[in-house]
């Protein structure tokens, strides 16, 4: 089996490879593999910037049809006791959103099975670089590629196989509960920083909303948030967050990873991008998860193009040079963003954050 780019991974950044793509170049083949199975998302924000990029994949109509809430603002208790309003109208953004996130990876999902020339059900579980491109065997099949492209998230799973391993700068891991709400209230996203990490709260579709406790995982031992018979009594220490759970009835209690982590990819490997969070990750705080995936996989599509149709073999090369000065940029915002936060200085998650341990190399185990 022959096709022009194999892309492992249909979520945000693989999705926007193959519409971005193929809105420009029919002709080519594309091929998108994935298992189908995911762990459920963590409820997210999508900020104004995300319009124009939803526009330019042809996806804003349908988008807009799902009925995803406006988010007008954001609060935030970051370093003052004070919840602030960020207004994206004041500041003349327009406004973002809080989404359905199954729904919006539905909607995904269905663009995807449209314009790819074939969904595979399956993991890529075999890589190897020959004179054409690329030899992939996926549950068994092989499947030559003129291009490969891993949109398999913070796993980076493609990268693994190539003997690539993604870089941490942290340990922020991210203890999440969703909740059925009787009154939504709050529509945007709500921020309050603590001693030891931070809260984060957002609606994710009517009667339903998502916590988040932001800490580093070597930290969340004997904080009472790390136990589910003492959760609420951990909520209850923010007066934002307990505001919001107010008749909250919790359930589906898990940890995800939330670290800052780069995959660096070299120039010799030709004919191969990461894109989404399998080439970085930022920090929820930074709130480009979605958008960032998008715009990286929008423009991949670009990339592609330049490369395969009309033959210019620095299109890949400038595309990893943007991801690393996207990524460079990231962390100088990261810092004025945590540096804002002094009121607990000494306290290890911000002191890793403010002091002198700022963006080193860690083991995120």
């Amino acid at each position: 089996m022959r096709v022009d780019v194999l892309i492992a991974g249909a979520g945000p950044s693989g999705v926007a490879t193959a519409l971005s793509l193929k809105r420009m170049a029919p002709e080519l083949s594309v091929f998108i593999v994935d298992p189908g199975r995911r762990t459920p998302s963590v409820g997210e924000g999508l900020p104004p910037p995300a319009g124009p990029v939803l526009k330019e994949l042809g996806l804003w109509e349908d988008f807009q049809a799902q009925g995803h809430l406006e988010a007008h603002h954001t609060r935030a208790a970051w370093g003052t006791p004070d919840l602030n309003a960020n207004d994206y109208l004041y500041l003349g953004k327009g406004w973002g959103w809080t989404i359905n996130r199954p729904a919006f990876d539905r909607l995904l999902w269905a663009r995807a099975r449209i314009c790819a020339d074939a969904m595979i059900g399956g993991r890529l579980t075999g890589l190897r670089q020959q004179r054409t491109g690329w030899r992939a065997i996926v549950d068994g099949q092989n499947i030559e590629a003129r291009a490969i492209i891993d949109a398999t998230g913070r796993a980076a799973a493609v990268g693994r196989l190539l003997g690539l391993r993604p870089v941490h700068t942290d340990r922020l891991i991210a203890v999440v509960a969703e909740a059925t709400v009787e009154l939504q209230g709050e529509t945007g996203v709500t921020v309050d920083a603590a001693p030891d990490g931070w809260w984060y709260s957002a609606p994710t579709g009517p009667g339903h909303r998502v916590w988040a406790w932001l800490t580093d995982s070597d930290l969340l031992s004997g904080q009472p948030v790390g136990e589910p018979a003492r959760w609420k009594e951990a909520l209850r220490s923010s007066h934002a967050m307990s505001s919001l759970a107010q008749g909250a009835h919790f359930s589906n209690r898990r940890i995800v990873p939330a670290m800052t982590q780069r995959l660096t990819v070299s120039d010799e490997t030709s004919m191969f991008l990461s894109v989404g969070d399998a080439g970085s990750c930022f920090d929820p705080a930074s709130s480009q998860g979605i958008v960032k995936a998008l715009r990286s996989g929008l423009f991949a599509g670009y990339a592609l193009y330049d490369c395969l149709v009309k033959g210019d073999s620095q299109a890949l090369r400038r595309h990893r040079a943007y991801g690393a000065a996207e990524f460079a940029a990231y962390q100088s915002q990261h810092r004025i963003h945590y540096s804002a936060e002094t009121r607990w200085p000494d306290r290890p998650f911000w002191h890793r954050r403010n002091g002198d341990m700022q963006a080193t190399e860690v083991n995120p185990s």
